[in-house]
């Protein structure tokens, strides 16, 4: 017999999954550890005792990270600075993977509910600390063999793989949690009109129909637990900014390929792409190079990016850039067959190996296994001529035998919602809006009391006050003039109030009446008293305490006047 919840229930973006697919930048506040010491030499000993001691120290969760991160990224930086022999190599590898292995497993064993806006920003510290680590090895002239510096590689796009994985990236900004507070029947509201389903996790996808006032959709009562529910919209018609597109060239040229949903499949080696801080040259010859046109690119508004991929054992890049208005520029080569046009990027993505094995495969088609991904990106700066871009990579062969492409692309905008949810048992139609063409006054006499009146009052309309949920009452007395002195404490004593089944919270902490159409009210205004019922009980007592202790003191006083008179009657 648990009380059914009569208001919404707290509803917001979901905070804790962050989308994590841009490469991160490298913070100035982070430091790259420095190698003071040699491993050859007789004192590394020395720095491996402090190392162990440092990290066997650290207490709270986030100092073990950190150490763990700092000296796995420690030993290839030794790697960096000192002429190694192979074995020693190998052995800084090794505690590298170890560290770095030891450090997910950390980051694994947080509970989901307990990974915040903490946990997801050192996330993005150690993608940012073992790209810099492949980085710094693949800029020196190593002696030994590349296996290793591909070793340093797979840890990096393991390391990235694992993050985007767990940060559930797919939903980004538009994920929603449902904190339900108690088991029950609940219909859910959306404030947008736009949305056909909503996708709750673990119970299924749900309609969603329109409400009366057109600025809703909700669905039908669903059963909920008293537990927190991830969510997701589903919209139906959006716009696909690429139809129609063909895949082009920087050179210039176009490739022929389906227009309707554009697709396109590396069947060779491509060359990699490198990034600059903040702007990226591209020369036109390039041929390893795609791009669709996203048009149009509006300042402040969110899109949305979903494709299915396969990379085969290469690496698939994507990036979304374009040429902002205030600083774009075209300079001319000393060769006047090269043009570099200069970019910023939006977003940048790296997505590795799709492999054969069911764990990497959403789905297979003729053997090929395909993976879906989806990213966010907003646009900050006005700009003009923005792209989608595509290019990949690959470590050896293989990849003619596992062509690297993506299909089913999309690029749609889209806007974060509110969601609420309200109790089955509730008769709130809607969620409730201010009305434009009603006005409200009111004169706090006190902070119990009120005196409200309503210009232009609307039929059915809701009367909220924003103060914790509780025993207020609304009070109909027919006629409030704000400017008489202060009414008396108990003039609602006997006035009709608005029923208590027309009460209930709001947001989950306010008060809102439902005024019916059937009770007072002048054509154009409505009069009421809104008071804090337990107040007027303190006044009810404090009265009754003084009549009670008025008539005790008048009966004690009647009673010794009566006795000074009986003893003056025997006297006599």
């Amino acid at each position: 017999d648990k009380k059914p919840v009569s208001g919404p229930l707290y509803t917001i973006a979901k905070e804790t999954q962050q989308n994590i697919t841009d490469a991160p930048a490298w913070d100035k506040g982070w430091s790259w550890p420095n190698a003071a010491i040699n491993p050859r030499s007789v004192f590394y000993v020395v720095s491996v005792v402090r190392e162990w001691i440092g990290e066997h120290k650290a207490l709270k969760a986030e100092d073990k990270y950190d150490q763990l991160l700092w000296l796995a990224s420690k030993r290839l930086e030794e790697i960096n600075v000192y002429d190694l022999d192979t074995l020693t190599v190998e052995s800084n590898l090794d505690k590298y993977d170890q560290k770095i292995s030891a450090l997910i497993s950390a980051l694994n064993s947080v509970k989901k509910e307990k990974r915040d806006k903490n946990y997801w920003g050192f996330v993005q510290k150690m993608v940012a600390y073992t790209r810099r680590g492949y980085k710094t090895l693949s800029e020196k002239d190593l002696k030994v063999d590349l296996v290793y510096l591909d070793r340093v590689k797979e840890s990096y796009m393991n390391v990235w793989d694992w993050a985007r994985k767990n940060a559930d990236y797919g939903c980004a900004d538009y994920c929603y949690k449902l904190d339900v507070i108690a088991d029950n029947e609940y219909t859910i509201y959306v404030n947008d009109i736009k949305a056909r389903e909503i996708d709750i996790d673990q119970l299924g996808i749900f309609p969603l129909q329109v409400a009366e006032n057109g600025k809703w959709v909700y669905t039908n009562p669903i059963k909920l637990k008293k537990q927190q529910y991830s969510s997701k919209l589903v919209y139906e018609g959006e716009k696909n900014l690429v139809d129609g597109q063909n895949w082009a060239k920087f050179n210039g040229a176009v490739d022929a390929l389906d227009a309707k949903t554009p697709e396109w499949i590396f069947g060779t080696t491509v060359t990699d792409l490198t990034l600059g801080k903040e702007k990226l040259h591209i020369i036109d010859t390039s041929d390893a190079y795609y791009y669709l046109s996203i048009d149009p690119w509006e300042v402040g508004t969110k899109y949305r990016v979903s494709f299915d991929y396969n990379t085969g054992r290469g690496t698939l890049r994507t990036l979304v850039m374009y040429q902002p208005e205030i600083s774009a520029e075209s300079d001319w080569n000393a060769d006047e067959n090269l043009q570099v046009q200069q970019y910023t990027i939006q977003f940048s993505n790296e997505l590795s190996y799709t492999g054969d094995s069911n764990l990497d495969c959403d789905y297979k088609e003729e053997g090929v296994c395909f993976a879906r991904t989806e990213f966010f990106f907003t646009p900050k700066l006005i700009g003009k001529d923005a792209k989608l871009v595509i290019t990949g990579t690959s470590s050896n062969e293989l990849t003619l035998f596992y062509p690297i492409g993506i299909r089913n692309l999309k690029i749609t905008k889209v806007k974060p919602a509110t969601i609420v949810a309200y109790s089955a048992f509730n008769t709130q139609p809607a969620p409730l809006e201010a009305s434009p063409n009603s006005v409200v006054e009111y004169k706090k006499i006190n902070p119990t009391k009120y005196l409200v009146k309503i210009v232009n009052p609307t039929k059915n309309s809701y009367l909220v006050l924003n103060e914790n949920f509780g025993a207020w009452k609304v009070y109909l007395p027919g006629s409030v003039n704000l400017s008489k002195p202060l009414p008396k404490q108990l003039e609602t004593l006997f006035l009709p109030s608005v029923p208590e089944s027309n009460h209930f919270t709001l947001n989950g902490f306010a008060n809102a009446w439902k005024l019916e159409a059937d009770q007072p009210e002048s054509a154009k205004e409505l009069n009421l008293i809104m008071e804090y019922f337990p107040q007027k009980v303190f006044y009810i007592s404090v009265l009754i305490s003084f009549l009670a202790t008025l008539a005790l003191l008048t009966f004690a006083g009647i009673n010794n006047l009566w006795k000074v008179i009986n003893e003056r009657k025997k006297n006599d």
